[in-house]
C-alpha cells in the first residue's frame, strides 16, 4: 500500500516527464546546436503521439478511432500534462482548446519563451498530425494563434478523414 495519493505521484511523473523533455534537449543542444536539437526533438515528438494514444486507449477501454475516441485520450493527455483544456465537438469536428499549456510555462520558467513559436512549429504540429492519424482522422493547429504565438490559447481542430478541417487555409 502506499502513502501517496495519486495526485502526488502523478505531479511527480508529469514533473519528471517535462524535466527529462527539456533536459536532454538543452544537452543536445549544447553538443549539436539548436537546429539538430529541434530537428531530433521533432522525430521523439513524431513517434511519442503513437505510444501515448495506444496506452490511453488501454488505459480507457477504448477500441477504434474517431474524433469520440480521440477527444478522451487526448483529454486524458491534456489532463495528465497538467494542461487547462476544453473540449467541443460538433458535426464531423473536434476542437480541442488549451487555455493554459504546461510546455509554455516551462520555457518560460526557463527564460527560453523566444524559442517558443519555432518549437511549436516543429513539436504541436508534429504531435497533432500523429494524434489525428492513430484514430483515422485529420488534423490542423494554428500556430499563429497559439499560446507560442502569442495568442490566447492553442486551437488543435480535427475532423474526420472526408470533412476538410475547419480553420485550415
Amino acid at each position: 500500500m502506499s502513502d501517496y495519493t495519486t495526485e502526488e505521484i502523478a505531479a511527480l511523473l508529469r514533473r519528471s516527464y517535462q524535466a527529462v523533455d527539456g533536459l536532454w534537449f538543452v544537452i543536445a543542444e549544447q553538443h549539436h546546436g539548436f537546429a539538430e536539437a529541434l530537428a531530433m526533438d521533432e522525430e521523439v515528438w513524431q513517434v511519442m503521439p503513437k505510444i501515448q494514444a495506444r496506452k490511453a486507449r488501454e488505459i480507457l477501454g477504448l477500441a477504434g478511432g474517431g474524433l469520440e475516441a480521440l477527444a478522451r485520450c487526448l483529454g486524458l493527455k491534456m489532463a495528465a500534462e497538467g494542461n487547462a483544456s476544453e473540449v467541443h465537438s460538433e458535426a464531423g469536428h473536434l476542437e480541442i482548446r488549451l487555455n493554459r499549456c504546461t510546455w509554455h510555462d516551462a520555457l518560460e520558467k526557463a527564460q527560453r519563451l523566444h524559442l517558443a513559436k519555432d518549437i511549436a512549429r516543429h513539436i504541436c504540429v508534429n504531435e497533432a498530425a500523429g494524434w489525428a492519424h492513430e484514430f483515422g482522422v485529420q488534423a490542423c493547429f494554428d500556430l499563429d494563434n497559439s499560446i507560442c504565438g502569442g495568442g490566447s490559447c492553442c486551437r488543435f481542430v480535427f475532423s474526420e478523414a472526408n470533412t476538410p478541417p475547419r480553420g485550415s487555409g
